[in-house]
């Protein structure tokens, strides 16, 4: 495992406990809940200690994280949803197993781009009618020759929980083309980007 994904699995109770609560107003959620249908089945890829239960009804809700102590959270305060640990890497659902997937304030923390992409593109995939993607930092319209020098300044802080991971500013055209085939509307949701991919 890498060294931001043993932050996340090594964390103590009480930090996972703590963890995110302070943006459990933030508007990116209302604007997710304000897309679910009655009745839909949605997945919330990285939920944490299930912060976003708060605002996603408990039926065909399943949040996954590879942290286990934040899924104990998550089982303790959100009884009536469910809640899964899960390895690093490909998802084990198949194909168009939720009518909504949800990802969010995630990709950015990932330890590199290559490893950001490939939970995008799994999040999209296992999305049956949308795939929701919310990004503190989004991936930046730059060409591929100067991205580096930008990289170098556009580092931002991810919070007071886990300060000494960064929020990592990505090339936006490979999270584009893994679209392809799809609807992107992208809208701005303070302090949030929000990617809906409709398939």
């Amino acid at each position: 495992m890498s060294r931001a994904t043993d932050v996340y699995t090594q964390i103590s109770q009480a930090t996972a406990r703590a963890f995110c609560k302070h943006s459990v107003k933030q508007p990116s959620y209302a604007a997710i809940a304000s897309e679910l249908r009655e009745g839909e089945s949605l997945l919330d890829v990285a939920c944490g200690n299930g912060i976003g239960a708060l605002w996603y009804p408990n039926r065909g809700y399943l949040g996954v994280d590879i942290s286990a102590p934040l899924i104990l959270v998550a089982r303790e305060e959100h009884p009536d949803h469910h809640f899964q640990v899960v390895e690093p890497g490909p998802l084990l659902f198949g194909e168009a197993s939720f009518d909504v997937a949800v990802c969010k304030s995630t990709l950015e923390t990932l330890e590199s781009a290559e490893v950001a992409l490939a939970l995008f593109k799994e999040t999209i995939r296992v999305a049956k009618r949308l795939a929701m993607i919310v990004w503190y930092a989004p991936p930046l319209d730059l060409a591929e020759d100067n991205i580096s020098t930008v990289l170098a300044h556009t580092s931002l802080d991810s919070n007071e929980v886990f300060g000494q991971i960064h929020q990592n500013r990505y090339r936006r055209a490979p999270f584009i083309e893994a679209c392809q085939g799809h609807v992107l509307q992208i809208t701005e949701v303070a302090p949030h980007q929000l990617w809906r991919i409709y398939k």
